[in-house]
């Protein structure tokens, strides 16, 4: 009932005949946070400063910031509550990034992406991230006086997709993946933390450390970086991206081109079985070939195919047997590849990819030998 009431208000909030507003009379949203605890919605815009509010409310927690937030039983009620208190109504259209909180871990994904999906002022495209702690924490970060917090986490989201870290950071891709049968997605998480600076001065920072894995609507568990890598490697070409080898350094090791991966599906022992063929283009640092004293290119492109292969078979243990969320969209990978092996187990494909196993084949080539470390 309440979703109902929800969306009947957003009809009415967001659509219709409205009278023209200037935009000097519009809160020009940046970044929208949504946080939720007991039952009670609260809404953060991160806006660009402009006009006058109306003393009845109160921009908090700092004009410099220009945060302002507001309280309801949903994100409309929320919404309507920062108009109230500023006298404007929102340009929402506007938003580059959604930052959710950690509370809305405890609750169906859904309600909260359908809303920003659905909703005519909203870019499909725009970037969604999910905090450990609070929305505001990571819209409270301040970073110089000329990029505020929501220009820097939109750039780190751009540049992680470039770079193979994060293949999912779009409301829409991310809602696509949670509305396909047994598929799931996995959301950009960040941890805001607190630093001071040589002057004492408090200094906020996010940090990208993962990503939030949900599964049938529900919030399944957190996987770090590596495994986010390694996903992006199974999941399209990727530009460019890093390894590092256990054993011998803790810093990526080699720099990674044109990734690209070849799921065939077959059955083997009346399970489905997963062949993987990847292949890599890499760059070797000087240093690290030198400190190492391996300088064969064969060496070298086995020991970064055993170390690729080692991360892609955790990331799928993980996301497949662990949490049995098919980010990879597999179903329909194997409908197209081998639909006589679908219809065989599109019954019970649940089951199947908790089950399922897989071989990796990764050939690398050693483009060259760089003159910088990663």
């Amino acid at each position: 009932m309440q979703r109902i009431i929800s969306l009947v208000l957003a009809a009415i909030l967001f659509t219709g005949c409205v009278p023209h507003v200037e935009l000097n009379d519009r809160l020009i949203i940046q970044a929208i946070g949504i946080d939720y605890k007991d039952g009670e919605y609260t809404v953060v815009f991160q806006f660009i400063p402009g006009g006058s509010h109306s003393s009845g409310g109160e921009v908090s927690p700092s004009a410099v910031l220009n945060l302002v937030s507001g309280k309801g039983i949903s994100i409309v009620h929320a919404i309507m509550d920062i108009e109230k208190k500023t006298g404007k109504p929102p340009l929402l259209g506007s938003a580059e990034v959604i930052i959710l909180g950690g509370g809305l871990k405890d609750e169906p994904i859904s309600y909260t992406l359908d809303f920003f999906s659905q909703g005519y002022e909203f870019h499909p495209f725009i970037k969604v991230a999910i905090s450990e702690t609070t929305a505001e924490d990571v819209l409270l970060a301040l970073y110089t006086d000329e990029e505020v917090g929501v220009q820097r986490l939109q750039r780190v989201l751009e540049d992680a997709e470039h770079s193979g870290l994060v293949y999912d950071s779009t409301v829409h891709s991310v809602n696509v993946n949670m509305s396909l049968p047994l598929s799931g997605a996995i959301i950009p998480l960040f941890r805001p933390t607190k630093t001071t600076d040589h002057e004492g001065k408090e200094v906020r920072d996010n940090l990208l450390v993962g990503g939030a894995v949900f599964t049938d609507d529900l919030y399944v568990g957190d996987v770090d970086l590596d495994v986010m890598t390694a996903l992006c490697w199974l999941y399209k070409t990727t530009g460019a991206s890093a390894v590092t080898v256990d054993g011998l350094l803790d810093s990526p090791i080699a720099g990674l081109w044109d990734i690209k991966s070849v799921i065939t599906p077959v059955r083997k022992d009346d399970n489905l079985h997963l062949k993987i063929k990847t292949t890599a283009v890499a760059e070797i640092s000087r240093h690290h070939a030198d400190e190492n004293t391996i300088s064969k290119e064969d060496e070298w492109a086995a020991i970064i195919a055993d170390a690729m292969d080692k991360q892609m078979n955790r990331a799928f243990e993980i996301s497949l047997h662990e949490y049995g969320c098919d980010v990879l969209r597999l179903e329909p990978l194997v409908r197209q590849k081998n639909n006589r092996l679908w219809r065989e187990l599109h019954n019970e494909f649940d089951t199947a990819i908790r089950t399922c196993t897989w071989e990796f084949d990764t050939d690398v080539t050693i483009l060259q030998f760089g003159i910088s470390a990663w």
